[in-house]
């Protein structure tokens, strides 16, 4: 029993231990862009960094996560989570940066893109470990996700780390069913908050490439060692978890053509009839 304990021991410590080289290398390839000589841009600058600010601050003043922007009379905070992305888990972690340390909101915010992509890399080792069964292979595949133009893309563009945030967690939970079949609720519920993130054709079709490809390799049944009544039930349950999770998106696709948009500077309220369009400019 000890010579078991002590193997375990080992493995946690060999795993910790490439985790943290990951994650060193590539605070070491970002710090550059951390410092106050590099300036966030495009997207991250026009529109993702002042809805960052404008959560900090209504959350650092007690007001709670806000419900409205002051655009055009109000405008729900809700139709614009998915292009501003304020409420991914990152975000979360950056607005308590915002909170309780005493740093410049622009610096906060790098860190937290910064976090972001670590917690995705993390994810990503874990899911390729236990993928291929050796931590020198996913420490290699994850330093080519981290290390490659992602991590500085993210500093523009935030949402392209938005995008990813819950793929790893996924595939980790995937992998995880044929050894235990209730993970395939962790796995709908994460699949149902990436239906709620940027634009969610790209999860769409991420899962509908995987599920071609499992078909295509003949191993749809890696997910199912026997059908019984509790995994007729858990399926159920988890179709039931994903619609619960995905609804935000089913709301926001409901209501946002009756609000003007603050991204664009442009209106998207569709008028009925060509003449209804024409006295808008009139």
């Amino acid at each position: 029993m000890l010579g078991n304990f002590g193997k375990s021991k080992s493995k946690f410590v060999w795993t910790l231990l490439h985790i943290v080289f990951v994650i060193a290398s590539y605070v070491f390839v970002v710090c550059p862009f951390l410092s106050n000589d590099f300036h966030i841009g495009n997207d991250n600058w026009n529109f993702s960094f002042p809805d960052y600010v404008y959560y900090s601050n209504s959350l650092l003043h007690g007001f709670g996560f806000p419900r409205w922007y002051p655009f055009d009379g109000g405008i729900p905070t809700v139709i614009t989570n998915m292009n501003v992305l304020s409420l991914v888990p990152h975000r979360i972690l950056g607005y308590l940066l915002y909170i309780f340390l005493p740093l410049q909101p622009e610096f906060t915010y790098k860190i937290t893109i910064a976090l972001g992509t670590i917690v995705i890399g993390i994810g990503w080792w874990l899911f390729l470990y236990q993928l291929v069964e050796s931590r020198l292979s996913a420490t290699v595949g994850c330093l080519a996700l981290l290390l490659g133009g992602q991590s500085i893309l993210s500093f523009h563009c935030e949402q392209a780390l938005a995008t990813m945030s819950y793929i790893p967690w996924i595939l980790l939970a995937l992998i995880q069913i044929k050894k235990k079949f209730s993970y395939i609720l962790i796995s709908v519920i994460l699949c149902g908050f990436s239906m709620v993130i940027h634009y969610p054709i790209y999860q769409v079709l991420s899962l509908l490439f995987l599920f071609l490809a499992l078909i295509l390799t003949g191993k749809l049944n890696f997910f199912f060692n026997k059908i019984t009544r509790k995994t007729v039930f858990l399926l159920l349950l988890a179709l039931v978890l994903f619609i619960l999770a995905a609804s935000p998106a089913l709301f926001i696709g409901k209501v946002k053509d009756d609000f003007s948009s603050p991204l664009r500077q442009c209106r998207v309220i569709k008028p009925n009839s060509y003449e209804e369009y024409f006295r808008l400019y009139d």
